[in-house]
């Protein structure tokens, strides 16, 4: 389901628009800073957006994510865990937790200097990406619910 909404995201129009118009540092990357952005929104705007709070989907979400993390690589294994302990999914609705998220992918990937443009450009990056969530984010919503691998 995640890689259906990262697909389905990515080739959104107002997506693709929005990676676009990034002026700074290489828009092939775009796409990774949009991805936390997006994040950031849903993280904010979470209450409004959900009857269940964010500590209760973490509570029903993380045991069967755990149960079934076997299926993936060592990597999103790795995620998994750090996930469960750490809970940093919260901690993307600062700019605090944006930074630092962006900055491990700076320290870890082969091509994470060409991060480093957007990183100095998150608190600009955020304001500019709130109207493309409140756009994007009922679409998305839709074509979760529709997807035919959406139980």
């Amino acid at each position: 389901m995640h890689q259906f909404v990262d697909k389905t995201l990515d080739s959104h129009a107002l997506s693709v628009q929005f990676r676009a118009e990034q002026k700074i540092g290489r828009r092939r990357f775009a796409g990774i800073v949009q991805d936390l952005l997006m994040d950031y929104w849903l993280v904010n705007r979470w209450d409004e957006l959900n009857s269940q709070g964010l500590n209760d989907f973490y509570a029903h979400f993380l045991p069967d994510l755990n149960a079934h993390s076997y299926l993936g690589n060592e990597k999103y294994q790795r995620l998994v865990l750090s996930l469960d302990r750490e809970r940093w999914l919260v901690n993307l609705g600062t700019l605090k937790g944006l930074e630092r998220a962006l900055n491990s992918i700076i320290q870890s990937w082969r091509h994470g200097e060409q991060l480093l443009p957007f990183y100095h450009a998150l608190p600009e990056l955020i304001e500019a990406s709130e109207a493309l969530f409140d756009q994007v984010y009922p679409e998305m919503i839709f074509a979760v619910e529709n997807c035919p691998s959406h139980v």
